[in-house]
């Protein structure tokens, strides 16, 4: 599957906002998160990446159009003006945050983009017993890591079942999350995600399938 134009991708998201937008109360607060990694300092130069950082201002402007305040919507993205680094800290740091301050009926736009990858799951855990095919999938932030063989892990990566606790954080507060992933991998970081209640997701995998 080749990469879409980027006008093609900005029409997508346009359409996607305009659907959350009309699908919000009118009294719910409209608020966002959008994360983008693109040059991957620790990482060999060929897996550098151009598109995070221009997605997420080209969502940045979608969502101003359709209504969401400036100081509603938080950016954690490398090479953006204005936005915070996108590491792992600031990322679950931004999606606590905002299960603190949503309310019943918000609605909160997430957007993730940069590498996806794969490692191995504990099945010592419950988490990693819920993995059919034993891999837990991640989000790779900016200050990813080497891969640990003593532990099993990609140092900093944030895996599916953090991100999971992180957002069912925000949709135990009544809020309504809707989620676009760009993961420039084979995999998806949210692949339970689709069976929660309260939670609209899209995947965008732009990635050769083999």
């Amino acid at each position: 599957m080749s990469r879409p134009r980027p006008a093609t991708r900005a029409v997508a998201a346009w359409l996607l906002v305009a659907a959350l937008c009309v699908c919000a109360p009118a009294h719910a607060e409209l608020r966002a998160l959008l994360v983008g990694v693109s040059s991957y300092p620790t990482l060999p130069e060929r897996y550098r990446l151009e598109g995070p950082r221009n997605d997420v201002q080209r969502m940045r402007q979608v969502l101003r159009q359709r209504g969401f305040a400036a100081d509603r919507i938080e950016t954690l993205a490398d090479g953006v003006p204005g936005a915070a680094s996108p590491t792992r800290i600031n990322i679950l740091g931004a999606l606590a945050r905002m299960a603190e301050v949503v309310q019943p009926g918000d609605t909160v736009f997430v957007h993730f983009a940069g590498h996806g990858s794969q490692q191995p799951a504990d099945r010592g855990t419950a988490a990693g017993r819920n993995e059919s095919n034993g891999l837990h999938e991640t989000f790779l932030p900016l200050d990813v890591g080497r891969w640990d063989g003593t532990a099993h892990t990609v140092t900093n990566a944030i895996v599916n079942f953090e991100l999971r606790a992180a957002i069912d954080r925000i949709t135990d507060r009544g809020a309504f999350v809707w989620g676009v992933f760009d993961d420039m991998g084979e995999v998806d970081v949210v692949d339970e995600v689709s069976t929660w209640p309260r939670v609209v997701v899209v995947v965008v995998l732009f990635t050769i399938m083999v």
